[in-house]
């Protein structure tokens, strides 16, 4: 029963998909670059107010962080789940293994997600385009 009216009561479902592009350079010189892309799907109750991708230089390190920031309606309990592991893979079947590193801010009835993931160690050897996806669900009760 707490189940149906937890479902009952969900009035947001945010799905946030972010596909990841690792870009190779030259052979030679084996760095690469990611930039993950997000996208929001808002059922109802909610104000988006930013939406930004995560890019990741060549060596690894955070450029940008990514960003989803929302407003929701005053005095809604939120739930926040997040993907903890990243699978990305190319065309070839190579596969990364990213860890996600979220932090969640609430100010009243403001949510901020910022994302990140380090995935500097397993640059050295990769090479070609891959990609992948982590979800964000955000439920209110």
């Amino acid at each position: 029963m707490r189940d149906a009216k937890q479902l009952a009561l969900m009035k947001v479902l945010l799905l946030s998909i972010i596909t990841f592009m690792l870009l190779a350079l030259p052979a030679m010189a084996q760095e690469a670059t990611a930039v993950m892309n997000i996208s929001v799907n808002v059922v109802s109750g909610t104000t988006l107010n930013e939406v930004s991708p995560l890019s990741i230089g060549s060596k690894g390190e955070v450029l940008n962080q990514g960003v989803v920031d929302f407003i929701t309606p005053p005095n809604i309990d939120t739930d926040v789940t997040i993907d903890a592991n990243i699978l990305l893979s190319n065309d070839s079947g190579d596969e990364i293994l990213a860890e996600t590193d979220s932090t969640t801010q609430r100010s009243d009835s403001r949510l901020r997600i910022e994302l990140e993931t380090d995935i500097s160690k397993q640059l050295a050897n990769a090479s070609g385009h891959y990609s992948g996806k982590v979800n964000t669900v955000v439920s209110y009760f």
